[in-house]
């Protein structure tokens, strides 16, 4: 799973260099230079094809790309009504469940995706919103756990590298959960919980949950018993804010989440939040951020 850059110094290209340095002094046919030719092809992409191929993975787009709007209100929780360029009001589909404070005012940019579905009872669904001070936001939690995917698979999310196998939606647990994603290896296993965070409490800082979550609570027991059972456990803050410089927890909306929280690293799970750059054409987890307990 690790990108590794080519260099002259890998096994092809090792030997087709050693080739041009001494091939003044020994003598060669035609057919014996093709043929070790074709042999230095040969290392080179059954060494190093897969790595060449990572090194041009596609990140997550839109498309077609994103249609802007203004936000008019939200209701329902699910529900957005937004109004297009050319004035028409539409109701779309939000899909997040926290407050998204901070995230939206009325009147505010917002981006949404159309779909044609026959299934789908609203038209379009709520990527990205403009926040009052000029950021974007990425409020549709469907999609960080692809972004931690194609991080991990890109190399971008250096703890989570040295796995051979990714498993998505995996049972575990004793409460009846499901892991986000599951690394695996010869040696481990990692049990990787993903969460969407866009809680701006001021100057950068974002925090978390920006509601009360019980299933968060959840799901943070149930990563200690997978590290008291020998496992690895990695709690990740997938950032979807462009104005983030830190990240943290929200102490004063959910304080046993918080006090969870303490146990769980105490007890060895692992925290890492990652920062995401986004636009109406794609959306990719770029760096890491500071967790600060």
């Amino acid at each position: 799973m690790n990108v590794h850059s080519i260099n002259f110094e890998d096994t092809g290209y090792s030997a087709i260099k050693y080739f041009f340095q001494v091939k003044s002094h020994i003598s060669l046919n035609l057919l014996q230079l093709i043929v070790f030719t074709l042999i230095s092809i040969y290392f080179i992409f059954v060494f190093d094809l897969q790595n060449i191929l990572k090194t041009f993975r596609l990140y997550m787009k839109f498309s077609p790309h994103l249609e802007r709007a203004y936000l008019l209100r939200r209701y329902k929780r699910f529900f957005f009504d937004i109004k297009l360029l050319d004035g028409t009001t539409l109701t779309v589909h939000c899909p997040n469940t926290g407050s998204m404070t901070n995230c939206w005012a009325e009147g505010s940019q917002c981006w949404f995706s159309r779909t044609d579905k026959p299934n789908r009872k609203l038209p379009g669904t709520l990527e990205l919103t403009k926040t009052t001070d000029g950021y974007l936001c990425g409020v549709n939690t469907q999609h960080p756990n692809n972004l931690v995917v194609e991080a991990i698979e890109n190399g971008v999310i250096k703890e989570l590298q040295g796995y051979e196998n990714i498993y998505r939606e995996v049972k575990y647990g004793t409460e009846k959960s499901r892991i986000d994603i599951l690394l695996t290896n010869a040696e481990k296993k990692c049990y990787v919980e993903v969460k969407n965070m866009t809680f701006n409490l001021g100057n950068g800082h974002m925090v978390f949950p920006d509601a009360k979550t019980t299933r968060g609570v959840k799901h943070l027991r149930e990563l200690t018993k997978m590290v008291q059972q020998g496992s690895r456990s990695v709690l990740v803050f997938c950032v979807q804010h462009s104005g983030a410089y830190t990240t943290g927890l929200a102490k004063n909306i959910d304080p046993l989440y918080v006090e969870t929280m303490k146990n769980a690293v105490d007890g060895g799970v692992e925290v890492v939040s990652y920062g995401c750059s986004m636009s109406p054409e794609t959306i990719k987890i770029e760096k890491k951020l500071p967790f600060i307990l």
